[in-house]
């Protein structure tokens, strides 16, 4: 068998303008030894994926190799590269693509984790298991993506509520922690989904009027999912928030008279936003939308109108979002 195993050839090829390093070429050839050859040669140009599969298969043609592989960064990963692994079928014009993905900083235990994972991937396939069948009868391209990646988030920022309509406006600082789940997309971006435990506060908010003064601050708690789809650095998505807002509320008469009252009220929010993605732990949020509470609360003075909280509320967020892993 290791006769006809020794013909088969990878080929290592570089990622854009990204070598491929070292040490994976040679624990990769540890790992093949006696069953295939490993050569190194080519570089592929920046562009969707297609075009990539369309370059490797052609150097892994030109080079007489069944397999290609090379190695780029993962855009949802903190840290860690995704391998993907070509593997050029030569009946029918197949081909089954394979992304992995190995968590950890670049060095000797990433490259032997890499080049293991290759060596079986070609072990599989040359001893005709369920992976070279499913390389025999394949549709031109699949691919197989890597598994979401868990990780805890934090953000802190601003949040603003203009003045439209009767509610006055606010100002003051949003923050929110909870669980981002990433998954690197095939075409280089990447998509996920964060539930979150968000917080706003706008304090010191007072408004004078001739019939009393009045003076809140307005809390928030509420809970949410959001969404989004990367291109490039760029991404795009939304959420959906309800929680509890708290009014806590401190009103005074022109006679010297003075009251407090805190009022609860439910509320729901849903916005769109748009991050950018600074490096792979952090990124700036900025988010618009509305919120809303079925109940209209109207505070007052001696029975005269003071502030008039609304119903429906505009609001904009501009945050850091920060990866703890």
């Amino acid at each position: 068998m290791h006769a006809a195993l020794a013909v088969v050839r990878v080929l290592i090829v570089a990622a854009h303008d990204q070598p491929p390093p070292a040490g994976f070429a040679d624990q990769l050839a540890i790992q093949l030894a006696g069953v295939a050859e490993v050569r190194r040669g080519g570089a592929l140009p920046a562009g969707p994926l297609p075009q990539r599969v369309d370059a490797a298969i052609a150097l892994a043609d030109a080079a007489g190799a069944a397999i290609a592989v090379w190695i780029e960064p993962s855009p949802a990963n903190a840290g860690g590269r995704d391998v993907a692994l070509y593997v050029v079928g030569r009946r029918r014009g197949r081909v089954l693509v394979h992304v992995f993905r190995v968590d950890g900083p670049p060095g000797p235990d990433t490259d032997r984790a890499l080049a293991l994972r290759v060596g079986e991937l070609v072990d599989a396939t040359l001893t005709g298991t369920s992976t070279a069948a499913a390389w025999l009868g394949a549709p031109s391209v699949r691919a197989t993506p890597p598994a979401p990646r868990l990780r805890p988030v934090v953000e802190l920022g601003v949040r603003a509520t203009p003045a439209l309509g009767a509610p006055d406006a606010t100002a003051g600082v949003a923050a929110a922690a909870g669980i981002q789940s990433a998954t690197a997309g095939l075409d280089g971006g990447a998509h996920g989904i964060e539930t979150v435990v968000a917080f706003t506060a706008d304090t010191g908010h007072a408004r004078r009027t001739p019939d009393g003064d009045v003076a809140t601050d307005d809390l928030r708690v509420a809970v949410g999912v959001r969404g989004w789809r990367e291109f490039g650095a760029l991404g795009l998505g939304g959420g959906l928030t309800a929680g509890v807002r708290a009014v806590r509320a401190a009103g005074h008469t022109p006679a010297g008279s003075a009251a407090r009252t805190t009022v609860a009220l439910p509320i729901a929010a849903l916005g769109v936003d748009a991050r950018w993605r600074l490096n792979s732990r952090i990124a700036l949020r900025a988010a618009a939308g509305v919120d809303y509470s079925p109940v209209r609360e109207l505070l007052t003075v001696n029975g005269a109108p003071v502030m008039d909280l609304g119903r429906a509320r505009p609001f904009a967020t501009l945050a850091a979002v920060v990866s703890l892993r």
